[in-house]
C-alpha cells in the first residue's frame, strides 16, 4: 500500500502536499520526544501541545487553501463536542480548586489529546494516510525498544557517568525500562503499537516491507515480555482476542504463515533471553549512583500487595469523589487532595483509573463527560460491520479500535493516560477511527474521489464525497476577507501557544536542573537554577518549596553567602508564597512549621504543623515533631498526647506489602513516638501500661527487633 495516487484531472497543487508535511512533522516530534528523557517527563507535554496547535492549524489551512469545507460527520461533531464541554467544565474547576498551577499543567495535557483527536481527523482519512500514522507509530516504538534493550543487556559501568551526564538514565532492573516512567507504562503504549504494527503485516502486499513490519513486531513482542507488566499483558492478550473475532478469518488464512514465522521468533527470542539474568551484569556491579533491584511479574505475592495498594488508592479517590460530587477537587488537583482521603499508608498522584480520578477532579458532570466519550469512542465498531467494511479498511479500522478498548482498559487500573506521548497516539487513533468509518460512510470532509494504489497497480475506490462545493469555491482564486480573517486568527493561536509552551518548557527545565543539583547536594547552584525558572514563571509552588528548603538547610547548618536571618527569612517568604498558591499541600505547612521550630517559634511553628496534620491526617510527622516540640519545652503532657497520637497511626504503615510514596519512613516514625511515649510512660510509672501498649503493636508487627529491645527495656 502506498500513499494516494494523484487526481486524474491534473498535477497536484501545492496545497496537496501539505497533509503529507503535516504528518512528516507529527513523525518527527513524536520520535524526538520517544527518544530522549521527555516521553517519561511532564514538560514535555508543553512541546507536544505547540507543535499539535501548529499542526492542526496548517491542516485547516490546507483544507481552505484547497477549497474544500470542513464537514464533520454527526457521530464525530459529538464526541469533539463532549470532549470540549470536558475541556470547559475542567477549566472552571480551576476557580473553585486550589491547584491552580497543577490545574493548568493538566488542563494542557488534555488540550493536547482533543487537539490529536481532531488533528488525526482532518488528515487520516483515507487508508494511504492510516498507513502513515501505523509506521509512524511502529517507528517510534522500535526506537524505544532499541534503547530498552541496551539498558536491559548491557551492563557498560564506563559509559554509565557518560550517559547521565547528558540526561540517561541508567538502572540495573530484570525490568526492560527505556525512556517511560515505568515498564508498566511502557507496556501500554506496547500495547498500541503492537497491534497496529501486526495491521501493516496483514495489509502489506509488498513482501520486503511484509519483513520490516515483521521484524519490528517481534521486536516489541519481546519488549513488551520484558517489562514484566503484568496488566499489559492481560490487556495484549485481549486486544489479540478481539482481533482474531472482528477480523474476517480469510484475511488471517491470506496471512497465516507469515504471523506464524513471526509468532515462531517471538516464541524463540522470549526463551533464550528468560536465560538472561541482567542484574548479574559484567561481575563488577553496578556503577555508582546507579540502582539495582530485582521484581518478577509472575510473583503473586507482590501482585497482591499491588493490588491491595491500588484498593486503598480507589478508597480515598472515591472518599475523595463523594465528598466533591457537585463539583470535584479541581482540575489537576487528586495528588494535592489525596493527602487528606488516603487510605492506609500507599499515596498516589493518581487514582490508576481514569474515570475516578476525572470525577475526583470535576465532579459528576465530568465523570459523565468522560464516560460519554469513552462510550462513543467504543461505538465506532458498529459502523464497520453495519457499513459492510471489506479488506484492508476493515483490518484498519478494527485495529484502531482495539487499541483504544484496550487503552481504556488498561487504565482502570494504571496511569499511562497521564503520559503526555502515549495520550497523543491514543487520541490520534481515536480521531483517525472517526475519519475512516464517517468518511466510508460518505459524511465526512468534502473532497473528491482517491484512489490507493496496491503492489499490482490497480485502485481500491476508499469513498466520496456526497457534496458539492459551492461555485465559489471552485472559481475563486484570490484572497478573500474571510481567508485573510482565518490566517490571522490561526496565526494568533499558534503564537499564543508558542509563548505558553516557552515559558512552560523553560521554568521547568530549570526546576528539573535544579531539582538534579539539590539531590547531589548543590545547594547554591540549584537556588541559582529555580531563580531561573521563577524568572520563566514565578507562579509555580514547587519551586519555591524547594527554594524554602534549600534556604531552611542553608540557615540550619550556616552555610552560604547569605546571614542566617537572611537566609531563615529567604526561606519563610518562599515556604509562604508557595503555600499562597497550593493552600491544600500538607507537605508544605510541615517544612515551614519544622523551620519556624529551628527559629524558636514554637507557638507558630506548632500552628504550622496542625494544618499540616488536618491537611493530611495520616502522615505521622508533624504529629510527631509537633510532640518533640512539646518535649523540649517541658510539657509532658502535651507531649504524651501528640505520642499517642503518632502511635494511633501504626495500623496505617505496619504492613510492609502497602509501602507510601512520598513519605517512606513513616514507620519509622511511629516507633520514634511509641519509644518517646514508654519513655514517658515509664517516667511516671505505667510500666504495665507500656509493656500493653508494646504487646498490641507486636501483633502488628511480629517481626520487629526495635520493638523486642524496648519491651525488654521496659
Amino acid at each position: 500500500m502506498v500513499p494516494e495516487a494523484e487526481p486524474a484531472e491534473g498535477k497536484r497543487t501545492p496545497w496537496e502536499y501539505l497533509p503529507y508535511l503535516v504528518i512528516l512533522a507529527l513523525g518527527a516530534i513524536m520520535l524526538l520526544v520517544a527518544n530522549t528523557n521527555g516521553v517519561g517527563n511532564s514538560r514535555w507535554r508543553y512541546l507536544l501541545y505547540f507543535f499539535l496547535v501548529l499542526l492542526l492549524s496548517l491542516a485547516i489551512l490546507y483544507t481552505y487553501g484547497a477549497r474544500r469545507r470542513i464537514r464533520f460527520g454527526k457521530a464525530f461533531s459529538l464526541a469533539l463536542g463532549v470532549f470540549v464541554a470536558l475541556l470547559l467544565l475542567s477549566a472552571l474547576s480551576l476557580i473553585w480548586g486550589e491547584t491552580t498551577f497543577e490545574g493548568t499543567k493538566a488542563l494542557m495535557l488534555l488540550l493536547a489529546f482533543a487537539l490529536a483527536f481532531m488533528l488525526a481527523y482532518l488528515v487520516f482519512r483515507d487508508e494511504g494516510k492510516a498507513w502513515l500514522l501505523m509506521s509512524v507509530v511502529t517507528m517510534v516504538a522500535v526506537s524505544v525498544c532499541v534503547y530498552g534493550f541496551i539498558q536491559y543487556f548491557f551492563s557498560f559501568s564506563d559509559q554509565v557517568a557518560f550517559l547521565a551526564q547528558h540526561g540517561v538514565g541508567y538502572q540495573f532492573s530484570d525490568r526492560v525500562f527505556s525512556y517511560f516512567v515505568n515498564p508498566n507504562i511502557f507496556a501500554s503504549f506496547l500495547n498500541i503499537s503492537i497491534p497496529l504494527g501486526l495491521a501493516l503485516v496483514v495489509i502489506e502486499k509488498r513482501r520486503y516491507l511484509t519483513y520490516v513490519w515483521g521484524g519490528a513486531v517481534i521486536l516489541q513482542l519481546w519488549c513488551l515480555y520484558l517489562t514484566q507488566s503484568r496488566g499489559g499483558w492481560l490487556v495484549f492478550a485481549f486486544i489479540i482476542l478481539l482481533l482474531l473475532l472482528l477480523i474476517p478469518r480469510r484475511i488471517w488464512r491470506e496471512r497465516w504463515k507469515a504471523l506464524a514465522v513471526i509468532a515462531l521468533l517471538a516464541v524463540v527470542v522470549i526463551a533464550l533471553s528468560s536465560l538472561y539474568n541482567p542484574l548479574e551484569g559484567d561481575g563488577d556491579g553496578p556503577a555508582e549512583g546507579v540502582s539495582q533491584w530485582e521484581y518478577s511479574g509472575l510473583d503473586v505475592t507482590a501482585a497482591a500487595g499491588s493490588l491491595k495498594g491500588r484498593m486503598g488508592i480507589w478508597r480515598g479517590g472515591l472518599d475523595m469523589f463523594g465528598s466533591n460530587l457537585a463539583g470535584g477537587v479541581g482540575m489537576g488537583g487528586f495528588a494535592t487532595s489525596m493527602q487528606g482521603y488516603q487510605y492506609r499508608a500507599y499515596y498516589s498522584i493518581h487514582a490508576h483509573n481514569y474515570l475516578l480520578e476525572t470525577g475526583a477532579e470535576t465532579g459528576i458532570f465530568g465523570l459523565v463527560l468522560i464516560l460519554a466519550l469513552t462510550l462513543l469512542v467504543l461505538l465506532r465498531i458498529r459502523p464497520v460491520f453495519a457499513g459492510g467494511f471489506k479488506g484492508d479498511i476493515r483490518v484498519i479500522c478494527v485495529v484502531l479500535w482495539a487499541v483504544t478498548v484496550g487503552f481504556f482498559l488498561h487504565n482502570l487500573i494504571d496511569i499511562s493516560w497521564y503520559n503526555p506521548l502515549i495520550g497523543v497516539t491514543l487520541w490520534l487513533c481515536a480521531g483517525a477511527l472517526f475519519a475512516l468509518t464517517e468518511r466510508e460512510k460518505g459524511a465526512g470532509i468534502t473532497q473528491e474521489t482517491v484512489g490507493i494504489e496496491g503492489e499490482t497497480g490497480g485502485e481500491v475506490k476508499t469513498g466520496e464525497s456526497e457534496e458539492k462545493a459551492d461555485d465559489s469555491d471552485v472559481k475563486e482564486k484570490g484572497p478573500t476577507v474571510s481567508g485573510v480573517f482565518l490566517v490571522l486568527l490561526l496565526a494568533a493561536v499558534v503564537l499564543l501557544s508558542g509563548y505558553l509552551f516557552t515559558i512552560y518548557f523553560l521554568a521547568e527545565t530549570y526546576q528539573e536542573r535544579g531539582n538534579d543539583l539539590k539531590e547531589e547536594g548543590r545547594a547554591l547552584e540549584a537556588v541559582e537554577q529555580y531563580d531561573r525558572s521563577l524568572d520563566s514563571l514565578e507562579a509555580n509552588p514547587s519551586v519555591h518549596k524547594n527554594l524554602g528548603d534549600l534556604y531552611a538547610g542553608l540557615y540550619r547548618f550556616g552555610e552560604g553567602p547569605l546571614q542566617p536571618r537572611e537566609n531563615s527569612g529567604m526561606a519563610l517568604a518562599h515556604y509562604n508564597r508557595a503555600i499562597e498558591l497550593e493552600p491544600g499541600d500538607a507537605y508544605k505547612y510541615h517544612e515551614k512549621g519544622i523551620l519556624l521550630l529551628l527559629m524558636g517559634a514554637h507557638l507558630d511553628g506548632r500552628l504550622s504543623l496542625r494544618e499540616a496534620q488536618r491537611l493530611y491526617p495520616n502522615n505521622p510527622s508533624p504529629f510527631f515533631i509537633e510532640g518533640q516540640s512539646y518535649l523540649e519545652q517541658g510539657l509532658l503532657e502535651d507531649a504524651e498526647v501528640k505520642f499517642r497520637e503518632t502511635v494511633a497511626l501504626l495500623p496505617y504503615y505496619a504492613e510492609r506489602s502497602i509501602v507510601p510514596y512520598r513519605e517512606r519512613q513513616g514507620l519509622n516514625v511511629v516507633l520514634d513516638a511509641m519509644t518517646r511515649l514508654v519513655e514517658i510512660m515509664v517516667d511516671k510509672g505505667e510500666s504495665e501500661e507500656a509493656l500493653e501498649l508494646i504487646n498490641r503493636a507486636l501483633e502488628l508487627l511480629p517481626e520487629s527487633g526495635r520493638l523486642y529491645y524496648l519491651r525488654g527495656w521496659v
